[in-house]
């Protein structure tokens, strides 16, 4: 494939989500035995692990949605008694469903081109 070759979208037409093809999982790891409580400052162990999946863009190669597995640690600080997770900041926001790259993209689809932001999120 060469660039400046123009590649038909091989999603289009495609009105329902079971229709889609099977995504492509990246896994990123932020598990750590021991982080600093956010409160305290105090060293805390790693006391549980959780798993959040991210859905993310793709490649125009691989034609498939791709969806990041982000597994990392939760810690339970002794001193103060709370609870927290590693922070996963470079991936996504705090409950978020989408990484950080498909929300920019999704925000600058919506403001360049006014599309609504539904329609702008189906496309990505």
């Amino acid at each position: 494939m060469s660039p400046g070759r123009y590649t038909p979208d091989p999603t289009e037409g495609i009105t329902r989500v079971e229709d889609l093809p099977p995504p492509r999982l990246q896994y990123r790891s932020r598990d750590y035995r021991r982080r600093r409580c956010p409160w305290c400052v105090r060293a805390s162990y790693r006391h549980h692990i959780g798993c959040r999946k991210l859905h993310d863009l793709s490649d125009l190669q691989s034609e498939r949605p791709l969806d990041l597995v982000a597994i990392y640690s939760k810690h339970r600080c002794l001193s103060c008694g709370r609870t927290f997770s590693a922070d996963l900041p470079n991936l996504a926001p705090p409950g978020s469903h989408y990484t950080n790259r498909v929300i920019d993209l999704a925000v600058r689809v919506v403001v360049e081109d006014g599309l609504p932001y539904r329609t702008a999120s189906w496309h990505l």
